[in-house]
């Protein structure tokens, strides 16, 4: 159904292949075609050895100084491979649900909570200036709910210990930040940095109190590296002329005036593609429930009620996907290529994926064998249509607003 639907965008097809005739591209793109293809059998392979996930960031952590093409600034190259080295040591580590741990989720709050502070300090962002004051207050008052929030996972693990059960400001503070989780965003500036700043903020705060162990590490380091990876494409593309503080969600063109895709247009929906899977399987096997503990969701209701755990359980999986598709979002802002056509790019690898799996389902075998097959063909196949719904609440989360936009004026003037 996707081919059809990609062979169906004729002008696109044909834009692109009159472009490659133009600029004698055959050749560099065919390089990046069996290049896409490798790194595709590489993201197979991970469902099976997670562990190929460090490879892949490992790689990517080298890229800028192994292309001969790539010139940002080295602070941003340094940073990008610093946070690409950092997460790959997740794919190393047990799988989460295992053992309770919640120093590192103390840490993890307190990491982000002073990278917070030094991100709203910048003056790229822009929240120190004088028609900021109310987002500068969001900002603030997000972070104190992030810290917040480790306090309130901490001390609901403590009364539990004790068999105390969770108190009720516990309880009440969880449920509110999750219905604020997709609302304080929406208050936000549309310009890059603070609203991507306000939606990591209100995500950590929430993933904050359903986590256990590491993962909320790895969440924040997720985090720096979506930071860098729009870096480092704003230092590529024809844009970065226009700095990337002045750049906002408000700004898109319409995809009629946007310039034509090229071959590193294929990198960008690789990368997306990557990290999306790294988010699925950086702290563990995340295609089965069973995998999570209980005590995840400890801090929302201690009674049985597998409806409510059940969905609690599919948003802590969503919110790292969600990181990684505003992020992705803000990289075709920048790169002002034509969203669709970037959209069914990455369709089209995703359905590249589950052809491969469909030719690896077994119908012989035991039957772990055949369920895990199966499983892992469903995943992909499923995994086309959650892009499609985080691609709509990404586009919701970046371009929306529910106050007066006065202050996007004054800063877009």
């Amino acid at each position: 159904m996707m081919y059809q639907l990609y062979l169906s965008r004729g002008s696109d097809i044909y834009s692109l292949i009159g472009y490659i005739k133009t600029n004698n591209l055959a050749l560099p793109l065919f390089g990046s075609c069996v290049l896409a293809a490798l790194s595709l059998e590489l993201l197979v392979l991970s469902f099976f050895w997670r562990q190929l996930l460090t490879l892949g960031l490992v790689v990517l952590a080298l890229w800028p100084w192994l292309s001969p093409n790539i010139h940002c600034r080295q602070g941003i190259m340094v940073g990008w491979t610093v946070s690409s080295l950092l997460l790959a040591v997740f794919p190393m580590l047990p799988v989460v649900g295992r053992e309770a741990n919640y120093s590192l989720v103390i840490l993890a709050g307190v990491l982000g909570a002073v990278a917070a502070l030094w991100c709203a300090s910048r003056p790229e962002t822009k929240l120190l200036s004088t028609n900021s004051k109310s987002s500068l207050v969001l900002i603030i008052a997000q972070i104190l709910l992030m810290v917040m929030s480790v306090y309130v996972r901490h001390s609901t693990a403590a009364s539990l210990l004790n068999k105390e059960g969770n108190p009720a400001f516990n309880q009440l503070f969880s449920w509110t930040m999750l219905g604020c989780t997709f609302l304080l965003p929406l208050l936000s500036l549309r310009l890059l940095y603070p609203r991507l700043l306000s939606i990591t903020l209100a995500l950590m705060t929430l993933y904050l109190l359903l986590s256990t162990a590491h993962e909320a590490l790895f969440c924040v380091t997720l985090g720096f590296t979506m930071f860098f990876w729009l870096q480092m494409e704003h230092g590529l593309s024809n844009y970065s002329h226009r700095k990337l503080e002045d750049i906002s969600f408000t700004s898109v063109l319409p995809d009629s005036s946007r310039k034509q895709m090229t071959t590193d247009n294929i990198r960008h929906a690789y990368f997306f593609i990557f990290f999306i899977i790294t988010a699925f399987f950086g702290t563990g096997n995340i295609a089965s429930i069973n995998s999570f503990d209980p005590q995840s969701i400890y801090c929302f209701l201690t009674v049985f009620n597998p409806f409510v755990m059940g969905s609690l359980l599919l948003l802590k999986i969503m919110v790292p996907f969600l990181m990684v598709t505003c992020a992705f979002r803000a990289v075709d802002v920048v790169v002002q290529v034509p969203t669709r056509s970037l959209f069914l790019t990455v369709l089209l690898m995703s359905d590249l994926m589950s052809l491969h799996f469909f030719f690896l389902v077994q119908d012989t075998g035991c039957w772990l064998e055949i369920g895990t097959s199966i499983s892992h063909y469903v995943t992909v196949m499923s995994t086309t249509i959650a892009i499609m719904l985080l691609f709509g609440v990404a586009r919701f989360l970046t371009g929306t607003a529910i106050i007066s936009q006065q202050e996007d004026k004054c800063h877009d003037q």
